[in-house]
């Protein structure tokens, strides 16, 4: 169980340095801590496997993310550059890609941070 970390610290739902054991959503939304959540925490063999599922994660998917927003960025610009209906500018396009290489590479340094590994 990996719950808010892959998707949501990468988009604009989530810092990329949410806390990885009490991050419950932003605080608007008043989400309760989640039950399972705490009991994992609270067992330190639960919370071991999900530190090692979670380093498994940054070091082989979250690695490879940075390359495929820039591979898919490369691929769609022209089509962006071209759309006649488009709301934002072409920069303002390469902004949006280089700020979420940015937050995935700020995610895997916050995980690296907090586990020390």
């Amino acid at each position: 169980m990996l719950p808010w970390d892959i998707d949501e610290c990468i988009g604009p739902f989530a810092p990329p340095d949410a806390d990885i054991y009490e991050y419950w959503g932003e605080p608007e939304a008043q989400n309760p801590p989640m039950k399972l959540r705490l009991l994992i925490y609270q067992n330190p063999v639960w919370k071991k496997e999900y530190e090692d599922n979670l380093v498994q994660i940054r070091d082989e998917a979250y690695a490879k993310l940075p390359g495929v927003v820039a591979s898919v960025c490369a691929q769609v610009r022209q089509a962006y550059v071209d759309d006649p209906n488009r709301q934002h500018t072409p920069e303002e396009f390469d902004e949006d890609c280089k700020d979420i290489q940015k937050r995935i590479e700020t995610r895997i340094a916050y995980i690296k941070q907090v586990l020390g590994r």
